[in-house]
Order: C-alpha cells, then structure tokens, then sequence
C-alpha cells in the first residue's frame, strides 16, 4: 500500500534521481535541496516497497498555497498517485486556512493540463515563454478550496 509522507532531507539523493528520470528540464540538486530545506514548503512523496514513486513541492504564501514540482515514475502515472498526492495537499492547505491553490503548467503538456482539469483547476492565465528551457508558455491554473 503506498503512503504519504513529508520528505526529509535525507530523501534529497533519491529525488534528485528520479528529477532527472522524469523531467527533461530537471531541477539542480541545490534547488532541490533548498526546497527541502524551505520552512515554507510543503513537500510530500508517495512511499511504495520503501522507495519513493512520486512527488510534490510546494510554498505557502500568506493567503495561498504555489505548486511548484509534481513529480511521478512513468511507471506509476494513469494509477491515481498524483491524484493522491494533490489530495493530501489540499487537505494540509485547508487546515492551514489557505482557500486556494496555484500553479503553472507548460501550454503544450497537454497530459499535466487535463490532469489538473480533473481535479477542477480553472485557467487563470497565460504567462509567454515562461519556460527558459524551450520558450514555452506557462498556463496559470488554480482551484479555489472550500
């Protein structure tokens, strides 16, 4: 049975791995690092056999919470882990009374954007070449909690 956790530093090597498996534009092992390190984060990861199989980093602002990374195997993706994951989220943002989240998303991930779509984020915005990585347009979404 997998369960959620908060990540740990000593979990920074293992998510550094999976970074580079999962993402093209992959975060430094410092961002990473420092992300952990953040006391105003909320990072959580998906357990399952004693290893991590996917991912959330996040940062609480005054009256919202920002998604920064969603992170799952190939593997593992299509089997509801991200669902759980942003579940788990919503729950501490609502005991933390914060009543919204945000996020950015790549224009051309289609997969991430009707994913966030599901689970009732709403289109805010456009942000042009937002992505250094391949100039692409980032799609503001949010999902305001109730």
């Amino acid at each position: 049975m997998d369960t959620i956790r908060k990540i740990v530093f000593n979990d920074l090597i293992e998510i550094i791995g999976l970074e580079k498996k999962i993402f093209d534009d992959s975060w430094s092992s410092k961002i990473i690092q420092n992300q952990i390190k953040n006391l105003e984060a909320i990072n959580l990861a998906v357990i399952q056999d004693s290893r991590i199989i996917a991912y959330i980093f996040s940062r609480i602002y005054v009256d919202f919470i920002e998604i920064e990374r969603v992170g799952v195997i190939k593997s593992e993706r299509r089997n509801k882990v991200g669902e759980k994951l942003m579940k788990e989220l919503e729950n501490i943002a609502y005991l933390k009374k914060k009543r919204k989240i945000t996020l950015e998303v790549a224009e051309n991930n289609f997969s991430a954007i009707n994913f966030y779509k599901k689970l009732f984020y709403k289109k805010d915005g456009i942000r042009k070449k937002y992505y250094k990585f391949d100039n692409q347009n980032a799609l503001l979404m949010s999902k305001e909690l109730n």
